[in-house]
């Protein structure tokens, strides 16, 4: 299931790109954005990116050790890594 929804996100590469771009003005703007770290990390997993996606996720956590949806997402890039995807 969630090989499929990560391949139809990926098939949207091109908004993928530009989210990531967004992403990364705004952790320039507030380093300590949470949410820009767990998206711009959901970006690099739609990507199988996983090395970049597990470090967004981690600076995350670090800013909010309790924050559920990073805590999902960290679940998520083990089970990617565990199914052998991403680089």
């Amino acid at each position: 299931m969630l090989y499929v929804y990560l391949r139809n996100v990926h098939s949207k590469y091109s908004k993928l790109d530009k989210a990531l771009k967004a992403y990364d003005k705004s952790i320039e703007l507030d380093p300590n954005c949470v949410d820009g770290y767990i998206r711009r990390g959901c970006c690099y997993a739609c990507w199988f990116k996983l090395k970049e996606a597990e470090e967004n996720i981690n600076k995350a956590l670090g800013l909010d050790p309790k924050n559920k949806t990073a805590l999902k997402w960290k679940e998520q890039i083990e089970r990617l890594k565990k199914m052998g995807l991403g680089e």
